[in-house]
Parts: C-alpha cells; structure tokens; sequence
C-alpha cells in the first residue's frame, strides 16, 4: 500500500451528503439497512489511510488547510474548518471525504484536546 499525504491551503467545497434516512419497521427497510451497511463499509487500507490523514491534520494543519491522502484506488481529504477554545484546552471542527471504489462520503466531526488529559475525545459526531 503506498499512502500519500499532501496539504495545501485552501478552501474546500461543503462536504455534506445530505443523505435522508427514514426510520421504518418494515422488514424490507431493515434488510435494505443491513446490505447498505454491508456495501459501504469502509476497507481496512481506507480506514487506515483515512485515520492517518485524520490525526495528522488535527494535530499539525492550520484551520482551512487540507491534508489528502490517496491509496492509488481510493482517496479522501481532511480539513480543518476552525479551533476554538474549550474550558481545559481546545477543539477543532473536521470535515472529511473519503471515496471508495467511487462513492463519495463526507463527515463532520468535533474532537476537543483536554491539556489535563493530554488526549482527544470526539464530540458531536456527525
């Protein structure tokens, strides 16, 4: 697996689907449910490419700046949209894309750093 991470410092376009769930009993919604998760799983090379890129921008990007990755099949972006002071450190918002096999997923995810901790926890997940 060859993983290249790149950064640059620009703007990205919204990331958000925008997907509309609809909750339902139906037995033909559950299973509909259940192939759709089985479908889009992440692979283990995406979600390793992915958590990298990840870390590396929370830790070490300016807010607006991307970090790419790409695995030769498959590739996404992590971008740091803003940091903002919390009561024992700080957080930053993380919007991310990833493409596998040719569909397109973005998140949106708050994690905030605890200088008492000295860890990262997630916060409204997206």
């Amino acid at each position: 697996m060859i993983l290249q991470l790149s950064a640059v410092d620009a703007y990205a376009q919204s990331w958000h689907s925008g997907r509309t769930v609809i909750r339902s009993d139906s037995i033909l919604t559950i299973v509909g449910s259940v192939i759709d998760h089985v479908n889009n799983k992440l692979s283990e090379e995406v979600t390793s490419a992915h958590e990298s890129a990840f870390w590396h921008a929370v830790n070490n990007a300016e807010n607006g700046q991307i970090v790419r990755w790409n695995t030769g099949n498959h590739n996404g972006s992590v971008r740091i949209s803003i940091t903002m002071p919390s009561n024992d450190g700080y957080c930053r918002r993380v919007e991310s894309s990833i493409v596998q096999s040719g569909v397109s997923r973005s998140f949106l995810d708050t994690v905030c750093y605890s200088d008492t901790a000295r860890s990262w926890t997630f916060w409204n997940k997206y």
